[in-house]
């Protein structure tokens, strides 16, 4: 698994052409984002909700041949409608709704083969 200071080398473009290279797979990136993310939290909190579980399926059940295929990605709390993801808008009134399905905007990032994980 490529450790935080070389994963942090790349953009998203060049982490997709890693992935397509065969240099490095989809979960190590997850792994690596998933480390990441959880090591910087704890000073910014900044994760609202984890998907990693659903990130890891996704992977598992084969990401689409998009220009971004593998790379992880975060999505922000606030009007992004992710199916099954709790989506809380920073407001009490939203406390515990869950969307049942994906926005245009989130199909098109899953289409590019971004891997959403929180």
């Amino acid at each position: 698994m490529a450790s935080f200071t070389e994963y942090e080398t790349f953009d998203a473009v060049a982490l997709a052409a890693l992935v397509r290279a065969g240099e490095i797979s989809p979960r190590e990136l997850l792994d690596a984002a998933i480390a990441r993310a959880e090591a910087r939290n704890p000073r910014f909190n900044f994760l609202a909700c984890r998907l990693y579980d659903q990130a890891a399926a996704v992977i598992e059940t084969g990401l689409p041949d998009g220009p971004l295929c593998g790379v992880p990605f975060l999505i922000k709390d606030l009007y992004t409608f992710v199916a099954g993801a709790p989506l809380g808008n920073g407001s009490r009134l939203f406390a515990g709704y869950v969307t049942d399905f994906d926005e245009e905007l989130i199909r098109r990032y899953r289409r590019a083969g971004l891997v959403l994980f929180g």
